[in-house]
């Protein structure tokens, strides 16, 4: 079992009420009124690190982490736990491997370096980087996924992972067996359902909506140590409407796994 104070909301779902700086509070106010306590940002805007920070602790929601695909992760780290530091939050996500060809073992390879640099200065200071993964990972390299590749050619105590179960899924890979692989290096789990549409392609569900096997991965992550569970659906919400997307996930989790 899980805990509802564990269970997070990635804002890029609502990303279209989030345009306006303007629009902050009442997307902030309607995710709180679902019951989520804590939302994870997709990057700064439309606000500064303060300015969130305000909001959050005024509609008693925490930051569970930040995405940050601007570069300054890897290219500016100091900035980027500054950012952490005003947010009062714990975890900065490399959202996606900007500009990096997973044709190239160069092109990895020094990506990976970027990542051990910038988190083991993250580290030193109590903050924690974290590794998205999308299906591209699972091109493979010498008979392995890149993904695996990528923890193998990472310090494990200064990149962790944001495990994307849908991506997994969607690449070729087992979720459960991926949580059980990443075990002591999962502090977040990204929670996307997957189903299929007419045309035979993997389309966005709200949890408890497609074919993953829930139970059995949430178990396993539990197991290795997952802190949070990080809701998000990228589209396909149910009735064009991501807050209502977003309830389905929660009731679905709450009445089933809290």
């Amino acid at each position: 079992m899980i805990k509802q104070s564990q269970i997070a909301a990635q804002l890029y779902t609502v990303r279209d009420h989030l345009k306006e700086a303007s629009d902050a509070e009442e997307t902030l106010k309607r995710v709180k009124a679902i019951g989520y306590q804590a939302v994870e940002l997709p990057g700064l805007p439309p606000l500064e690190a303060e300015g969130w920070k305000e909001l959050l602790d005024r509609h008693g929601l925490v930051c569970c982490a930040i995405h940050l695909g601007d570069g300054s992760l890897l290219e500016d780290p100091e900035s980027a736990e500054k950012t952490l530091e005003r947010l009062g939050c714990r975890y900065a996500v490399l959202p996606y491997p900007q500009g990096v060809s997973f044709e190239s073992e160069e092109d990895v390879r020094a990506m990976c370096q970027s990542l051990s640099a910038s988190g083991e200065m993250l580290r030193a200071r109590g903050r924690i980087l974290l590794y998205h993964n999308h299906n591209i990972e699972f091109i493979r390299f010498r008979n392995s996924p890149w993904l695996e590749t990528i923890y193998q050619w990472t310090d494990r105590r200064s990149v962790q992972a944001e495990l994307d179960v849908y991506w997994v899924q969607v690449g070729g890979g087992n979720p459960e067996s991926w949580c059980r692989k990443l075990r002591g290096r999962l502090p977040i789990l990204h929670l996307k359902d997957c189903g299929v549409d007419r045309e035979r392609k993997p389309v966005f569900k709200e949890i408890g909506q497609g074919n993953l096997e829930w139970k059995a991965v949430l178990a396993q992550a539990k197991k290795s140590g997952c802190q949070w569970y990080v809701v998000e659906q990228d589209g396909n919400w149910i009735n064009s409407d991501p807050f209502e997307a977003l309830k389905v996930s929660w009731d679905y989790l709450s009445e089933n796994f809290c």
